[in-house]
């Protein structure tokens, strides 16, 4: 690599400019001498010194040149000192030193970085920089985490400054530390009020030369035991299983007993060392005639002596010479062992008799190979035979007979073949089967003969168990869930097998009726492995209880005092000649009633000998309350039963059993109310109602609603607490006029079945129009016109009506406050909606200005042809009247003419005009009408309201009938051109305040009108004083007109000439003004030509806030919480705001602050307020603060806030500022304040 570089090493320079070039100066490292010779560099012989000249050809031959030099120094880092010994230290514990780094270059800064290489040591800081020729201390600290004695080497690296990841120069230092005890664990740290320094730990520093010290005397001790292999705990299992005839184990006595021996020889050899590396120390000094002057000869040196030649032996086998026998060979494989295969018992032809009979030389017997020579079954079942294999392997040339002799052991009586002939250089096999009938430890000889004059024998060890099977659980509990609504509860059981054979059983249920059933009843388990039972619960399938035994002999007993358990949740009730129809009452005394006691009790004898039983009792009560307890107590059963395991060739003293037990407890829940009546309710509307259903027990109950076409359940299934209640809701739409009548079924878990009546009227309602027709005066374009509508509904039961002016534009309806206010509506019963489905209520006659705006601002040509008026939704009460008004206000000069398009709302068919039908006579129980979907109201049952309801309709209905009328009234209207044309013939000044009487000045409330002469010649045109019909003094000093040039004359116009006036509001009290302008022409003053209709109304003055709820950011403890709404001026001149903070300001501390002062008014109409919460415990505050003004009215708004040492709480607030959470102390409030409001 080159040392210098220049880049770029050719270019073009442009006229009158510069070009920079690029001087790049690397040295290269000195090389290092490698071998055992050589010396590491010092820093002057590294230091080198680089000379080189620039030359740049230029055009035309001129040079120019410029030296470079340079000096290449290598970093060279000190560390002191080099080794570092933190000595003992315990576990979670730590321990600090100093270690000083220096930087001998005096020339070159350097910057280092510690590169950690163990997990028990750490430096602070990780990295440090070092001016030329200065140092710095660095704190090394040991903290150990495990036992064990740790050491590591820190690598301290001068890291070059220029290139990422580039190592210049290191200094490695060596730490040693050692734990060698448990120190006590220090407590995690953290906390909302933690802060940087409550992490930091504090300084243990320690003198190198004492933890020197300190670690070489802890080596010379050991603090640690290793356990013996006894005392463990995954031995001690195993140790008990191991017997004093086992072959493969040693017990838990030999072990210690072996332990101690070895313990005592360690200890005799320890002590013989000791004695003779000390015994020159007891040795007395040699006297004058000692040549070695007292001293040892060849101390710690072996004397020079004649080396013995080294004698190898023989190796010594089991099979020593002299001996003859067949070899022993280890077992085969299984995969080996299913190969061999199993050859014919004896000889066939003579040259294998001969081979068979010959006797073998010792020679040719060890050339017969088998195996084992121990037949070890293990752990065996008495009920199940085992099975082990003999091999014969024959090496020979000529074929062998081997015969195995069982005469001797009864056990093996079912091995067959008992003789085979193996030919030459084959394998052959014997599989013994064993079966014992009795526990026991077998250990026997059996022999075995090759070509019937070689006699050998084998062992055969086994150990006879008893069988046994390990449960998961001894007993089984079964109870149906809450969510469970089956006919059945099941339970598993899991059975182990321990042994290293299968192992066969049955279940046997100790129980003659079939509520428990088990599945599988029987099978086989696979060694070493694991199988389940699952048992199922069905108490439908117990038989009938008996029936108690009446005190007062047959008249004394109820019909259905018998029950029978079906279905969980489900009891059929005897003694009643219809079960469908629920409990009748019995008469007592009747021979029914005792024929059925008598029934009852037969099977009732039986059933007490079972061990599943169910238990009756009835409670004796008076009341509904005792009544429920008394029925359903009878309802409840338990079911006890035992499941004995049986095993093939297990101990038949001791049966293992597990005990099933199934408990249905009692629901005891019922019906708050006996039946529903709705009474008359609409046709096709779909109805609510709310029913109770009360738990009388102390268990919690479970019900499921059964489903029903004609009925809607809400919830259809649920749990009811102990003594505790639940609402269902229910939902029923008649679909046919008449009676309606449905059966609310209820299934309860552990009772008898509920029953709830539900019972209306489906009446179809009918509505009409009290006014026979409707025929509207000339009307001019601009001007209005309105008839009274009167709806009148005949029928006990809520309305909806439809009226769709949407093709009808000219035509409103309005209702004014008075006329539903006073008739028990909540609401305003008349919803306006337009073309594009927006609602709006119509509560007053200005909620028809916006037609009469759009009207004027087309100059009288009104609205097109294809119609943007409104549709009207009516709903009305049960037998009432509504006096709505119908308003017309031409847009064309034509004749208007069309049935009124009122309809009943139909659900389930769109809404068509009804055309005028002839009067037919219809009785009021069925009237002839539309049919309404308009929800109503839930009606409680029982109630006054709902029996009223039905005496009217019963009344109604033996009525004599009348003919019918219609909605579709005829409705006929003119509209004519006049001669004024005024812009605004209803003029709104909607809600103003109300001034005092000390402001000065005229009420700024104006509005301008204007009016032109719309015909061909002269016209005399005078503006009237405003008046209320009845009342001419009723506006005085409210609405004045100004602007007039003769307010009580004529004022001429030539065709086409206009004029305009103001008119000025003064409201004096908080409420509504209307008022009429006359405006005669002609010099007529007798009767008004037009009327300008004049609305407003008053208000007081008042105070709105920008937001409905002041929302303030949840925030950790002892932070605080900011947030600012504005007040609003609603008709203040000038206002000092009075705030009015909760009482209990101690529990609750907030506080506003006014930035901008507290004065409002005409100047500052915004007035900020910022409230401000802290708390040093967790809280969450919703609380009102009142705004007083000077009269003392209060304006209230509602400040919610919440603290909390939760970090789920504040979630926010730590999103928005992570960092901020353990550093705020050391922040300024503002700047926290500012945070917490930002959040």
């Amino acid at each position: 690599e080159l040392v210098v570089r220049v880049t770029p090493i050719a270019g073009t320079i442009a006229p009158y400019s510069t070009a920079q070039l690029t001087v790049t100066f690397r040295p290269a490292a000195v090389a290092q001498t490698k071998g055992f010779k050589a010396q590491p560099l010092t820093a002057q012989q590294q230091a080198q010194l680089f000379e080189y000249l620039l030359q740049v050809n230029m055009p035309g031959g001129r040079l120019l040149r410029l030296p470079i030099r340079g000096y290449g120094l290598a970093p060279h880092l000190a560390a002191s000192p080099r080794v570092m010994q933190f000595g003992v230290v315990p576990t979670y514990d730590w321990a600090d030193q100093l270690l000083e780094l220096s930087n001998s270059c005096q020339e070159l800064p350097m910057h280092v970085e510690f590169d950690r290489s163990g997990p028990y040591f750490s430096t602070e800081p990780a990295q440090v920089d070092l001016p030329p020729g200065a140092s710095a201390s660095v704190l090394v600290r040991y903290l150990p985490k495990a036992l064990g004695r740790h050491q590591a080497t820190l690598s301290f690296q001068v890291v070059s400054t220029k290139v990422a990841g580039k190592v210049l120069s290191e200094a490695i230092v060596q730490v040693q530390g050692q734990s060698l005890s448990l120190g006590g664990k220090q407590p995690l740290l953290g906390g909302t009020a933690a802060i940087p320094a409550t992490f930091t730990k504090s300084r243990a520093y320690v003198d190198e030369g004492q933890a020197t010290i300190a670690g070489i005397t802890a080596g010379t001790t050991r603090t640690f035991k290793r356990p013996a292999l006894w005392e463990t705990e995954e031995a001690i299992d195993s140790l008990e299983g191991i017997g004093p005839m086992d072959r493969f184990g040693v017990t838990r006595e030999v072990q210690i007993a072996r332990k101690e021996h070895s313990d005592q020889y360690t200890t005799f050899i320890r002590t013989g060392r000791t004695a003779a590396a000390k015994k020159y120390l007891t040795e007395k000094e040699g006297d004058e005639t000692d040549t070695n002057l007292g001293m040892k000869p060849y101390r710690g040196l072996s004397p020079t002596r004649l080396a013995q030649p080294k004698q190898y032996d023989p190796l010594w086998t089991a099979q020593q010479q002299g001996t003859s026998g067949p070899s022993v060979q280890r077992p085969p494989s299984a995969s080996a062992l299913a190969g061999i295969p199993i050859y014919k018992e004896w000889p066939e032809n003579d040259k294998e008799r001969a081979e068979c009979g010959r006797e073998l030389l010792p020679e040719q017997l060890s050339k017969v190979i088998v195996g084992p020579r121990q037949l070890d079954f293990g752990k065996v079942s008495p009920a199940l035979p085992a099975t082990q294999h003999f091999v014969v392997t024959n090496s020979l040339g000529n074929a062998i007979h081997v015969v195995l002799d069982t005469s001797s052991l009864e056990e093996l009586s079912c091995t067959s073949p008992a003789s085979q002939v193996i030919p030459a250089g084959a394998t052959g096999k014997f599989q013994l089967s064993l079966r014992c009938h009795d526990v026991q430890l077998l250990k026997e000889k059996i022999q075995y003969c090759i070509n019937g004059c070689h006699m050998q024998s084998i062992d055969v060890v086994a150990e006879v168990v008893a069988v046994t099977l390990e449960l998961s659980t001894e007993e089984l509990m079964f109870a149906f869930s809450l969510d469970n609504w089956d006919d059945y509860v099941e339970k598993s059981l899991i059975k182990e097998n321990t042994h290293n054979f299968a192992v066969e059983y049955e279940w046997v249920l100790l129980s003659q009726n079939a509520v428990f059933v088990a599945t599988p009843a029987s099978g086989t388990i696979k060694p070493k492995s694991s199988s389940s039972v699952v048992v199922r619960w069905t108490p439908g399938n117990a038989p009938p209880p008996a029936a108690p035994k009446a005190k007062g002999g047959a008249a004394d007993a109820p019909a259905d005092a018998t029950a029978t358990v079906g279905r969980p949740g489900t009891v059929k009730r005897s003694g009643s000649k219809n079960d469908s129809k629920g409990p009748q009452p019995a008469a007592s005394g009747t021979a029914a009633a005792a024929d059925s006691a008598k029934t009852a009790a037969a099977p009732a004898e039986a059933a007490t000998k079972r061990d599943s039983a169910v238990t009756v009792s009835l409670t004796a009560g008076s009341g509904p309350d005792a009544a429920a307890v008394a029925d359903a107590a009878a309802l409840g059963c338990q079911h006890t039963g035992f499941m004995t395991l049986k095993v093939k060739g297990g101990a038949d003293v001791a049966p293992k059993k597990v005990m099933l037990l199934g408990e249905l407890p009692a629901g005891l829940l019922k019906f708050k109310e006996k039946e529903v009546n709705l009474g008359p309710v609409p046709l096709h509307e779909q109805q609510t109602s709310v029913v109770q259903l009360k738990n009388y027990g102390n268990a919690e109950a479970s019900f499921r609603v059964h489903q029903n076409s004609q009925l809607q359940v809400s919830p259809d299934r649920g749990h009811v607490p102990a003594e505790g209640a639940t609402e269902l809701e229910l939902l029923l739409t008649p679909q046919q006029p008449g009676q309606f009548a449905a059966t609310l079924e209820v299934e309860v878990r552990g009772g008898k079945p509920l029953k709830l009546p539900i019972r209306a009227e489906a009446v179809l309602p009918s509505c009409h129009v009290a006014e026979g027709a409707l025929q509207f005066p000339d009307t001019f374009i601009g001007g209005s016109s309105q008839l009274p509508l009167t709806l009148v509904n005949t029928t006990p039961v809520p309305a909806t009506l439809i009226c769709d002016l949407i093709q009808q534009p000219e035509f409103d309806i309005m209702l004014s406050r008075d006329a539903w206010a006073g008739a028990g509506y909540t609401a305003c019963p008349v919803q306006k909606i337009g073309a594009n489905g927006e609602i709006s209520t119509v509560g007053s006659k200005r909620a028809s200005k916006r037609g009469s705006r759009r009207m004027t601002s087309q100059g009288g040509k009104g609205p097109p042809a294809g119609g943007s008026g409104y549709r009207f939704l009516v709903q009305m009460k049960p037998s009432s009247q509504l006096p709505l008004q119908l308003i017309y206000r031409p847009s064309r000069p034509q004749p208007v003419s069309f049935p009124l398009p009122m309809v009943l709302h139909n659900a389930g068919a769109e809404m068509e005009p009804v055309q005028a039908a002839a009067p037919t006579a219809v009785s009021a129980s069925s009237p002839v009408g539309q049919r309404s979907s308009t929800p109503s109201k839930p009606t409680k049952p029982g109630s006054a309201g709902s029996q009223g309801k039905a005496a009217r309709a019963t009344a109604d209905a033996t009525a004599v009938p009348e003919p019918p009328r219609v909605l579709a009234v005829p409705v006929s209207a003119t509209g004519v051109v006049p001669k004024l044309i005024v812009s605004k013939t209803t003029i709104d000044f909607e809600s103003q305040v109300v001034r005092s009487s000390q402001q000065p000045g005229k009420s700024p409330y104006v509005q301008e009108v204007y009016a032109r002469n719309n015909t061909e010649g002269l016209l005399q045109v005078a503006i009237g004083n405003p008046s209320i019909q009845g009342d001419s003094n009723g506006c005085l000093g409210v609405y004045a007109i100004e602007g007039l040039e003769s307010p009580q004359g004529f004022t001429s116009l030539e065709p086409g000439e206009g004029f305009g006036f103001t008119i000025r509001f003064s409201p004096k009290d908080a409420r509504s003004y209307e008022a009429s302008v006359p405006v005669h022409t002609d010099g007529n003053k007798s009767a008004p030509y037009m009327q300008l209709s004049l609305l407003g109304s008053g208000i007081l003055p008042q105070l709105t806030f920008s937001a409905a709820e002041c929302l303030l950011p949840p925030v950790p403890l002892n932070v605080t919480s900011r947030a600012r709404f504005y007040v609003i001026n609603g008709g203040y001149d000038n206002l000092e705001l009075t705030v009015r903070l909760p009482p209990d300001t101690s529990r609750l501390p907030i506080s506003l602050g006014f930035p901008e002062g507290n004065l409002i008014g005409l100047a500052k109409d915004r007035l900020p307020v910022d409230v401000t919460f802290c708390c040093s415990r967790p809280q969450s505050f919703t609380a009102m603060v009142d705004f007083l003004d000077e009269s003392g009215r209060a304006f209230s708004i509602a400040v919610t806030g919440a603290t909390d040492s939760c970090s789920l709480t504040h979630q926010p607030f730590m999103q928005v500022g992570p960092g901020l959470i353990w550093g705020f102390v050391l922040m300024t409030a503002a700047s926290f304040d500012q945070t917490a409001e930002s959040v």
